[in-house]
């Protein structure tokens, strides 16, 4: 395969993502689909996560929302804003937004990888630039 053409599928998978439309993080408005998805914070171009999901609903709500985990991006919103649980769940609620689209089960983590290494999110771990 040409990686050319790798690249430039890539990129437009990326593209049809990015140009999805966002909608905020309210649980009935969001799909149970598999895919890509991307958080943005405040605005649109202020891309925080890109991650997959089986069930995108239930991977927002409930890791992202409703987790405890302190490594999760909640988690990591406590420590950016020094908030509590509760107030990051509702910072999330307030200024973030999410975009997806359904992608082939067997292009989801290439599509994953490359989102990351492109737009770089800084709660991913391996961009994580919170101190």
């Amino acid at each position: 395969m040409n990686i050319n053409k790798v690249n430039k599928r890539l990129l437009e998978d990326l593209n049809e993502i990015l140009s999805a439309k966002p909608i905020k993080i309210i649980y009935r408005d969001i799909p149970e689909i598999s895919g890509i998805y991307i958080l943005s914070e405040k605005n649109i171009d202020n891309i925080v996560y890109v991650g997959k999901a089986k069930d995108l609903r239930d991977r927002i709500y409930r890791n992202h929302l409703m987790g405890d985990s302190i490594s999760g991006i909640k988690g990591k919103i406590m420590k950016k804003g020094n908030f509590t649980k509760e107030q990051a769940k509702e910072y999330m609620k307030k200024y973030f937004f999410v975009r997806f689209m359904n992608f082939p089960a067997k292009d989801i983590v290439q599509i994953e990888h490359f989102a990351i290494s492109i737009l770089t999110p800084i709660f991913n771990d391996k961009n994580l630039k919170i101190q």
